[in-house]
């Protein structure tokens, strides 16, 4: 039941008594017994010039521990102690998965840290883990993770390899793939600052390349953040790739630039914190700092929304500038939730920009979120919120000035929709210059199609299309609107003497629970974005 104490590992593998890892050729031992506990008790070298064995050849270098038929499913303790040298070069397509641990079941990875290495692998061929994936997985830490009776948990855990792939791997600086139909995954704060980088490959992340969560099963990921930048085909996000079903994203943040423009390939979906989610994921209390740019759809948190994002903020710019792109200070393209977050970078896209989705499709919603960004597109459509509304705009506001660039009546600009195409815009309002020569442009909506409901929304005196000030009705959008209580207050002015009596008098959509009113300026939106304070 044990292993041999003398000649390779003391302890008794159980809890109470780990085995016990004090050089590299002890570590290759795990394989032999997979379910079992284990502590690293000092700093590890396994390069090729400290370590060779049977398992680590001058071809392929370390051998990930666990595969489909026989995964790891024990408990691994890195104890604060560092592996250095993973080294990983691999031709065989048909390899399905790679890192320190290759597959991983129902086990514990904690406190280690994985110093310089690199993982370098060819094209995979869908062997034996198409059953499970259509995809092979890499992580430094472990390339594939399934889940049953006990679950998976990985805390306190840093990467600093590299990983560079050919097509059909998602990539991670920790997890590659993670599938999970019962039981449940916790990953904790964890860091990667590994480079990541594939020629064609899918669902990149620093954290975790793709999540599929099914039936009873859930994920969490926690107090977790990247640094470097993370290069991919599609579906790249500071933290991960892609989720699917019942999954948190909470606390997180992203600290590097996410920038394919010399990538040499086409590249699109990047998310400072995830590349796409799905319906049933909420990312919450989460930021990014890096600069994001892609080809196509560009986002500081998702380029791709169905799910719920919470109390999220973005502070550096979003750009794009090929044709057909779609940028936003939080999501590109929105077909969820969004509410309580706010953008302070500028956004910038050859196509469609908007503060904080690109576009807002039939069932997304953006409540009680705002924009001071610079928003800035060549042609087609901007907007200080969204550039097309198909849904629900509701207590948001911008004071980040909007532009187009080029002129044709064809394009749309507004301080808060630039295409209010089915959608209602309600409780809004705007503090900003809208440029646009000739494009159909307003203060609250470049266009609003069928005269749909803007409701209580309005601009400031200080609002301006190109640089001169709006005067009348007619200005709030290029043409008629449905009128209701509060659309302008032109007149009454929205100037700093005005009394907090008097906000509640002539705007009665002013719920104090939403907004914070103030004699000296505008109103500005309570408890919206990040409640963590970053470094």
């Amino acid at each position: 039941k044990y292993l041999c104490t003398t000649t390779y590992l003391p302890g008794r593998g159980t809890e109470s008594s780990p085995y016990l890892i004090y050089t590299a050729y002890q570590l290759d031992k795990v394989r032999l017994n997979r379910d079992a506990y284990y502590k690293l008790m000092k700093d590890i070298d396994i390069s090729y010039a400290n370590y060779q064995s049977e398992t680590n050849t001058e071809e392929k270098g370390w051998t990930s521990i666990g595969s489909v038929s026989n995964p790891f499913t024990g408990t691994f303790d890195g104890n604060d102690k560092s592996i250095t040298g993973m080294n990983i070069n691999n031709s065989d397509g048909t390899v399905e998965a790679f890192g320190l641990f290759g597959f991983i079941s129902d086990a514990t990875i904690k406190n280690l840290t994985l110093e310089r290495g690199s993982i370098n692998s060819s094209a995979f061929a869908n062997s034996s883990a198409s059953a499970y994936y259509t995809v092979g997985g890499v992580g430094a830490l472990a390339g594939l993770v399934t889940s049953g009776r006990r679950g998976v948990t990985i805390s306190n855990c840093k990467n600093y390899v590299n990983i560079f792939t050919q097509k059909n791997y998602c990539n991670s600086g920790l997890l590659g793939v993670v599938n999970l139909s019962k039981g449940s995954i916790n990953i904790e704060n964890c860091i990667n600052r590994g480079s990541i980088a594939t020629n064609d490959g899918y669902y990149n992340g620093g954290i975790c390349g793709t999540m599929q969560i099914t039936g009873s099963a859930s994920a969490t990921i926690a107090n977790c953040s990247n640094y470097v930048n993370i290069l991919g085909v599609y579906y790249c996000g500071g933290i991960i790739g892609q989720t699917k079903g019942n999954c948190l994203i909470s606390n997180c943040s992203n600290y590097a630039a996410l920038n394919c423009s010399n990538m040499g390939a086409y590249c699109s979906y990047y998310g400072g914190i995830a590349g796409i989610v799905y319906a049933e994921t909420i990312i919450e209390n989460s930021v990014n700092y890096g600069y994001i740019y892609s080809n196509a759809y560009s986002a500081g948190i998702v380029a791709y929304n169905n799910g719920e994002i919470i109390n999220c903020c973005n502070l550096s710019d979003v750009g794009n500038t090929n044709v057909g792109s779609t940028v936003g200070g939080i999501v590109a393209y929105n077909n969820g939730n969004i509410r309580n977050c706010y953008n302070t970078g500028n956004i910038n896209a050859n196509e469609i920009a908007g503060g904080i989705c690109g576009n807002n499709q039939t069932s997304g919603k953006v409540i009680q979120c705002y924009n001071s960004g610079n928003i800035s597109a060549s042609k087609t459509r901007a907007g200080g919120i969204t550039s097309y509304n198909l849904s629900i705009i509701e207590d948001c506001y911008n004071i980040g000035d909007v532009k187009i660039a080029n002129n044709s009546s064809d394009y749309y600009a507004g301080g808060i929709v630039g295409n209010n195409a089915s959608g209602t815009i309600t409780n809004c309002f705007v503090d900003c210059n809208v440029i646009a020569a000739t494009a159909s442009v307003g203060a609250i909506a470049g266009k609003n199609t069928n005269k749909l409901t803007i409701k209580d929304s309005f601009f400031t005196r200080d609002t301006t299309i190109n640089s001169v000030a709006v005067t009348d009705l007619s200005q709030i959008v290029s043409n008629a609107v449905t009128t209701s209580s509060c659309n302008n207050l032109l007149e009454k002015g929205f100037e700093t003497d005005i009394s907090n009596a008097a906000w509640n008098d002539d705007c009665h959509w002013f719920n104090t629970d939403i907004w914070e009113l103030s004699e000296e300026s505008n109103p500005k939106l309570v408890n919206c974005g990040c409640a963590l304070s970053y470094e």
